[in-house]
């Protein structure tokens, strides 16, 4: 008994939900021709299939009219404008970042800009500083076709073709390819008339004949930068340095090895107290040793140590002779390094002076 009053609580909800719900009939629609058809697995209110494909083709018209529109006025229906002030907020941000040192995000900015604008009249200015923010971020290799580009471009103004000729040397300098820089910048446009330019590149140019030790033409580059710029005064001092002989201690590499006949007092000569004690003792061990084996006729073990001394012997001077060398060339880059560190180097190109166009503050950017 208990079982089925259990049985009879479970089926009565269902019982009373089934009396409560509405019939599930489906109405006939009345055609234009007075038929009726019976909607099958068709909502009521839905569109038919007719009128569907008709409200298909009045869009594809409506498309097609668009797209006929944008082709006879293709600026107008972009939406974009060749030149407006939301464009002039872009690249003025990108300039903003190019001077905090964000230069990958400027890049990105001044290309997004190119993308609003183009055919904008300051597009090789732009150009330009897309370079000049490579050149910012260590990607001298990267600036390098940029500048090069702007400054072979005919369309672009002088002022900004003949700032890229001079970032351009500037992109060799920092690969270090001073051979390529300094013929580079030995060779200015023809039109190039600015002055600030021009120093600068002469300015360069000496830093690379410093840098690979030719210190005439290094005094002859600093002597061609023009007076009262930016450039004269340091200029001016490294031309007097170099105008007396660098004063750095050398050693003689051929002296070196004829000291070193005699073991230890070719790096004696250079100052390697240690090595010379060295070589000293160990050279003496050897022609002690030879004579004991020779003398007690062990012509084996004499033959061996003679072949050893002869190695020890002959390392020993070609030890002194290189250590001439090196001597020579660590004295040579201290002297260059104090050079450097007495006067500024080249730093950052000029940039274009243009009407209506404000210069980057790049000062605080050190030298890039």
């Amino acid at each position: 008994m208990r079982s089925l009053n259990h049985l009879f609580a479970i089926i009565c909800p269902f019982a009373v939900l089934a009396i409560m719900a509405p019939p599930l009939t489906v109405e006939a629609r009345s055609l234009s021709d007075g038929t009726e058809l019976e909607d099958k697995g068709v909502e009521t209110g839905s569109p038919r299939p007719e009128a569907g494909k008709a409200m298909q083709a009045d869009e594809a018209k409506s498309l097609e009219a668009d797209i006929m529109r944008e082709q006879e006025a293709p600026q107008a229906s972009s939406g974009l404008t060749r030149h407006g002030p939301r464009d002039d907020l872009v690249r003025k941000f990108a300039d903003h970042l190019l001077e905090q040192g964000d230069a990958y995000r400027a890049i990105g900015e001044y290309k997004r800009y190119l993308f609003l604008s183009p055919g904008a009249d300051d597009e090789d200015l732009v150009y330009y500083r897309i370079a000049l923010a490579y050149l910012v971020g260590r990607q001298a290799v990267a600036a390098l076709p940029l500048f090069e580009q702007v400054a072979g471009d005919p369309a672009a103004r002088p002022e900004v073709r003949h700032a890229a000729w001079a970032a351009t040397g500037k992109a060799f300098f920092n690969q270090d390819r001073c051979d390529d820089a300094a013929l580079h910048l030995g060779s200015p446009p023809a039109n190039l008339d600015d002055r600030n330019i021009l120093s600068w590149a002469a300015y360069t140019r000496g830093h690379c004949y410093l840098k690979a030790f030719e210190l005439e033409e290094a005094a002859r580059a600093f002597s061609s930068v023009c007076s009262e710029t930016v450039w004269s005064k340091p200029a001016a001092a490294l031309e007097n340095e170099l105008s007396s002989p660098p004063r750095f201690s050398r050693r003689s590499p051929t002296l070196a090895g004829i000291l070193s006949l005699v073991p230890g007092l070719g790096h004696l000569y250079l100052g390697m107290w240690p090595t010379a004690f060295a070589a000293a003792t160990w050279n003496g061990a050897f022609l002690w040793a030879m004579y004991e084996t020779g003398r007690s006729g062990h012509w084996g073990l004499f033959s061996l140590l003679a072949l050893l001394e002869w190695v020890w012997y002959s390392g020993t001077i070609y030890g002194a002779v290189a250590g001439a060398f090196r001597h020579n060339r660590d004295a040579r880059l201290n002297y260059l390094d104090s050079l450097e560190a007495a006067h500024p180097g080249p730093g950052a190109p000029p940039q274009p002076t243009l009407p209506d166009t404000r210069q980057l503050d790049l000062f605080g950017l050190g030298s890039f």
